[in-house]
């Protein structure tokens, strides 16, 4: 099954078991059939699995190279050893936000980009944040 639900005592857990763009879409149509608190997690094996999939350390992006992840199209706008001043030493990039229809700038440190952009990914094709 691509999503389950856990009954919690207070809430509803979605659990999204496969990740893709689809079962995004699937988690966010359950999220809102569900009535009372209700929060949509990952499943730990699955956010693994795709991490090790698509690892793309932050080290090795370039600026001006884009990254389409999970539907969401990240265009670099400065790598993490492109520094042309000491004060940004973070790398940055820039997508286009289904929600706000307008470009949003990110910066985060060191690790792998797909694990800094998944849940921007998932907030910009549901419009629902990630819940841990």
């Amino acid at each position: 099954m691509i999503i389950t639900t856990r009954k919690n005592k207070h809430y509803t857990t979605i659990i999204v078991n496969e990740i893709s763009v689809d079962a995004f879409k699937l988690a966010r149509d359950k999220y809102n059939e569900v009535t009372g608190n209700k929060v949509i997690k990952l499943n730990r094996r699955a956010y693994r699995d795709y991490l090790a999939a698509n690892d793309i350390q932050v080290d090795t992006i370039k600026a001006g190279e884009n990254y389409d992840i999970l539907g969401t199209t990240y265009h670099v706008n400065r790598g993490l050893n492109d520094r042309s001043d000491i004060i940004y030493w973070y790398p940055e990039v820039t997508y286009f936000s289904q929600s706000n229809h307008k470009n949003v700038t990110v910066g985060f440190g060191s690790g792998s980009l797909v694990d800094h952009l998944l849940e921007t990914s998932f907030e910009n094709a549901t419009g629902i944040l990630l819940g841990y």
